[in-house]
C-alpha cells in the first residue's frame, strides 16, 4: 500500500499553539503510512523545528500572518501540482485551501481557536458565507474542542463536516524528587512553598490580572505564584506588581524550557476569559499528574473536569480562584486524587499518539472516498 503524500501548510511566522500542535503530530507520525512536508512562510520559526524532526519545510513568500493572501494562491497551486499531495491539511491558511482545491488535492483544515463570535458572524449574510467557504474549501474539518466545534457551527459551518480530535502532547520526563527540590531552590521557592503557575502568553485574553488579584487575597498564605511567557501585558503586569506590592508572584519571562518548569509545580493556573480551545501546557502538566485549576471558558471544562483531574472556576473570579488553589494546598486526599485524575485523563484522551492516530484516519477516509 501508498503512502499517502500529506502537505501541511501553515501561515504563522512564530511558534503558537497551532505550530506546537504540528511539531508534536511531526514527532509521532507513521512514517510507513504518510509521506509529510510542511509549507511555511519564509523565514519562519518553524523551520528549523521542522527539520528537526526529519521533515521537509518548503519556505513560501507572501503567507506569513496572513490567512488570505490572493497573490499567494497560485505560488501555493505551483508547488501543490509539482508535489501532488494527497492531502493538503491547512492552520489558518485560506490561501492553501483555495489553491489546494486548485490542484485537486483533499483539504483537511483544522480549528486551533475558540472565543465568543460577533453577532455579526452568526448571523446573515457572515454566517451563510462562512459556511459556504467552509463547504466548498473543506473535505474535513478538525475541531481541537467542543468549544471550537460550537464556534464553527454558530458561524455556519455543517457540522457533518467536522471531527473532533483533541490536542495531544508527548508527556515529558518526570524528574526525581532530588532535581524537582534543587530546581524549586534556584527558582527561589522555600521546600514548604504551595507553587502554582499559569504558563501562557501575556495578552489580555489570557486573564492574568485574575491571576495578580487572587494572589493579593492569598498574600498570608504560603501559595506561591509564577507566571511564564511573555506578549504585550508584560509591562502592565509588572508594573501592577510593583505599585500594589505584590510580593507571592514572580515574573519568569519567556522559559525556554517549559518542562522543567512543570515538574516543580504542585499547580496549574489558567484564568483565561473568552478564548481559549485546548491548552498544551495543561495537558503536559496533566500527563505530570499536575492538577490545575482553570476558569470555566472555552474549552478549559471539557479538558479539566471539576472534582476529577482539577478544579473549575468562574472565568474572572478571583476570591474563587484563591479558593480553589487553597483547596489543592490544604486537602491532600483531594490533591491525590485529582492528581491521579489528571494522569489518568491524560493517557486516555490527550496523548500525541492518539492525536496522530486520529488524524491520519482522518486522512485514509479521504484517500478511499
Amino acid at each position: 500500500m501508498r503512502k499517502i503524500n500529506v502537505t501541511h501548510v501553515i501561515s504563522d511566522t512564530n511558534i503558537g499553539g497551532a505550530g506546537r500542535c504540528l511539531l508534536n503530530f511531526l514527532e509521532c507520525f507513521d512514517r510507513e503510512a504518510l509521506d509529510v512536508r510542511v509549507v511555511v512562510p519564509r523565514g519562519a520559526l518553524l523551520v528549523p523545528e521542522v527539520e528537526a524532526l526529519g521533515v521537509e519545510a518548503v519556505q513560501v513568500d507572501g503567507i506569513g500572518d496572513r490567512s488570505l493572501n490572493v497573490a499567494a494562491v497560485s505560488a501555493l497551486a505551483r508547488i501543490f501540482r509539482k508535489t501532488a499531495p494527497d492531502i493538503v491539511h491547512t492552520h489558518a491558511a485560506l490561501s492553501a485551501r483555495f489553491a489546494a482545491r486548485l490542484a485537486g488535492a483533499k483539504i483537511v483544515h483544522t480549528r486551533h481557536s475558540a472565543f465568543d463570535q460577533p453577532a455579526h458572524m452568526k448571523a446573515f449574510p457572515r454566517k451563510q458565507l462562512h459556511g459556504l467557504i467552509n463547504s466548498w474549501f473543506s473535505d474535513a474539518i478538525i475541531s481541537v474542542s467542543p468549544a471550537a466545534t460550537a464556534n464553527l457551527v454558530e458561524t455556519g459551518t455543517d457540522p457533518r463536516r467536522i471531527t473532533l480530535v483533541y490536542n495531544g502532547v508527548p508527556s515529558p520526563n518526570k524528574l526525581g524528587e532530588a532535581d524537582r527540590f534543587r530546581l524549586r531552590a534556584e527558582a527561589g521557592f522555600a521546600p514548604g512553598d504551595f507553587v502554582a503557575a499559569i504558563i501562557a502568553r501575556l495578552s489580555p485574553e489570557k486573564g492574568h490580572d485574575c491571576l495578580l488579584d487572587a494572589a493579593k487575597i492569598l498574600a498570608e498564605t504560603n501559595i506561591k505564584l509564577a507566571v511564564a511567557g511573555t506578549g504585550e501585558r508584560e509591562e502592565h503586569l509588572r508594573q501592577r506588581l510593583k505599585r500594589e506590592n505584590i510580593g507571592n508572584v514572580t515574573m519568569l519571562g519567556f522559559v525556554k524550557d517549559v518542562h522543567r518548569l512543570e515538574n516543580i509545580l504542585d499547580a496549574q493556573v489558567n484564568c483565561s476569559i473568552g478564548a481559549e480551545a485546548t491548552s498544551l501546557s495543561l495537558l503536559e502538566g496533566m500527563s505530570l499528574g499536575i492538577p490545575a485549576v482553570v476558569s470555566a471558558s472555552g474549552g478549559n471544562p471539557y479538558v479539566v473536569e471539576h472534582g476529577l483531574s482539577g478544579l473549575v472556576v468562574p472565568p474572572g473570579d478571583p476570591h474563587a480562584l484563591a479558593l480553589a488553589l487553597r483547596r489543592l494546598q490544604q486537602d491532600n486526599e483531594l490533591y491525590v486524587s485529582l492528581s491521579q485524575g489528571a494522569s489518568d485523563a491524560y493517557n486516555n484522551r490527550f496523548t500525541a499518539q492518539r492525536m496522530c492516530d486520529e488524524t491520519t484516519n482522518i486522512y485514509r477516509k479521504l484517500v478511499k472516498a
